[in-house]
Parts: C-alpha cells; sequence; structure tokens
C-alpha cells in the first residue's frame, strides 16, 4: 500500500508527494498517513484482492472462527477495507507514530492475543510475526519470505499464490 500510495499521489500531486517525503523525517508511520490523507481511502473496491485468501477467510468465518485485519498500511485504509470486505472482527493498522510492521505487529499480536493466532503474511517483514504465531499462512510467491517461514520449523497451514 505504502508504495502504490506514494506512487499515485507523485504522478498526482507531485508538491503533496514532496511534503510527504518530508514527514518522513517524523517516521515511517507518519509518512503513511500523509499519504493516506491523499488517497480515496473510501474507495476499497478499487484494490485488487487474492480471491482464493478471501473465499478461505470467508470459509474461516462461517466455521466460527474471528478474523483480525492487522495491516502496516495507515489506520484510514485499513477500516476502509475492513468495512469494504465485511467479514474482519476488528481491524488495526499504523496510526501516525505507530507502524505496525514486523516487531511492532508482533507484540500487538501477542497481546491482543495471548492465547494464539494464525498469521498470513507475504514478505520477510512479517518473520517476525510468524515467529511468534501458532499458525503460518502464506500470501504470494515471495521466495526470500517463503523461505524464512520454513526456517522457522512451524507448521505452514496453507499458501495462497498470486
Amino acid at each position: 500500500m505504502l508504495f502504490e500510495a506514494f506512487v499515485v499521489t507523485l504522478f498526482s500531486r507531485p508538491f503533496v508527494a514532496l511534503r510527504a517525503l518530508f514527514a518522513l523525517a517524523q517516521g515511517k508511520a507518519r509518512f503513511k498517513q500523509v499519504l493516506a490523507h491523499q488517497l480515496d481511502a473510501g474507495r476499497p473496491e478499487n484494490l485488487p484482492y487474492r480471491d482464493d485468501l478471501l473465499a478461505y477467510l470467508h470459509e474461516e468465518k462461517q466455521r466460527g472462527r474471528q478474523i483480525h485485519l492487522v495491516s502496516a498500511a495507515d489506520q484510514s485504509i485499513v477500516t476502509a477495507i475492513a468495512s469494504w470486505l465485511g467479514i474482519f472482527d476488528s481491524c488495526a493498522g499504523s496510526k501516525g507514530t505507530i507502524n505496525l510492521k514486523g516487531a511492532a505487529k508482533a507484540r500487538y499480536l501477542k497481546d491482543r492475543f495471548p492465547d494464539g493466532f494464525a498469521y498470513i503474511g507475504d514478505s520477510t517483514a512479517d518473520v517476525t510475526v510468524w515467529r511468534e504465531a501458532d499458525e503460518i499462512l502464506l500470501a504470494g510467491n515471495n521466495p526470500a519470505a517463503n523461505r524464512s517461514a520454513v526456517r522457522l520449523n512451524k507448521p505452514i497451514t496453507r499458501h495462497f499464490p498470486d
């Protein structure tokens, strides 16, 4: 989301993109927040989604499992996506000073779900979260992330390739 938000802003409002770069001095979470305000976060229907992953989430929800959207994207974007999809019990994202990525996300999930959790990830930044998770699910075909997940010697429950 961060890369897409920056590119959209760069081409549609280059001076705002420059201002966002200055916000980066206040931290990556602030940078995300500034960019998110430039996007139409109320239009999550325009984002690409993995149909196989969404089908799985719907199945799990119908089985009674709680589903939570926890993303490093800005909270406004995460809230819009959660509202649009309508399957999440809660959602959490980066908020101005807190970048909910890597170790911060792992701490959040461990504190929020002390009895354990499953985590679906797609990047090497997710290795820290997978380390704390009871179940690993992979999204996409990021070779480095997939190798790192396998090295954790935990069960990989599902893989949703590109």
